[in-house]
């Protein structure tokens, strides 16, 4: 399955001139058919809004870490009109064997915006 990357967006900081918005997150719709990826450097945030009438969920794809545990966040629900966030990912137990952060979707209708700190 080839998943669909999703662009990181930079957060607003004091090395960066902040404009009008500049700032503005930008959100895609998940890909609930093969599922969404961001290169993991360790500093991602993923932030998932739930356009739909009814709850969604959104599944986050750990890697077993050293002593084969699996921390994977598995269909957090999200409510009618609700955002939901996670992060940062620690790239020892979030970096899949691709590079990439996996992210799964139960309906296109789940939005995510990425932000990589700076």
């Amino acid at each position: 399955m080839a998943r669909t990357e999703l662009t990181p967006q930079q957060l607003a900081h004091q090395s960066v001139t902040v404009v009008a918005d500049a700032a503005d997150l930008t959100f895609t719709a998940g890909d609930a058919v093969n599922g969404n990826s961001v290169k993991c450097t360790g500093k991602e945030i993923v932030i998932a809004k739930n356009t739909d009438s009814g709850a969604q969920t959104v599944t986050i794809d750990a890697a077993p870490d050293a002593r084969g545990r699996d921390g994977t966040i598995t269909a957090y629900s999200i409510g009618v009109g609700e955002e939901a966030a996670f992060g940062p990912f620690q790239t020892a137990v979030w970096k899949q064997t691709d590079g990439m952060l996996h992210i799964d979707v139960s309906d296109a209708t789940v939005e995510i915006a990425i932000l990589r700190l700076p």
